[in-house]
């Protein structure tokens, strides 16, 4: 099994995200770990979280945006959450 290197994360990311070629991403992925190990942050390990973490607050905006009080099911329905998820996103602001 290959190790995958925070490069190849951020390199795909870039590829996937800003549409880069492979040779541009990778080359910016360098340049990017080399400015971080630069600041010291070399050898540091990070933990990446779940994308539903991750994407927890756009979620939490789209369902402030569609819940009107009457579309409870609706909106249950289509981010698979329970009603209380829904209510606290409303309540909170999150």
């Amino acid at each position: 099994m290959s190790l995958i290197t925070i490069t190849d994360v951020i390199a795909a990311g870039l590829r996937e995200f800003n549409g880069m070629s492979q040779y541009a991403a990778e080359a910016l992925a360098r340049a990017i770990c080399c400015s971080a190990a630069k600041q010291g942050h070399a050898g540091t390990e990070y933990y990446l979280p779940a994308l539903h973490t991750l994407t927890r607050a756009q979620r939490n905006e789209a369902i402030r945006r569609e819940f009107n009080g009457q579309n409870l099911r609706e909106v249950m329905k289509k981010y698979g959450v329970h009603k209380s998820t829904i209510y606290r996103a409303v309540r909170r602001g999150e």
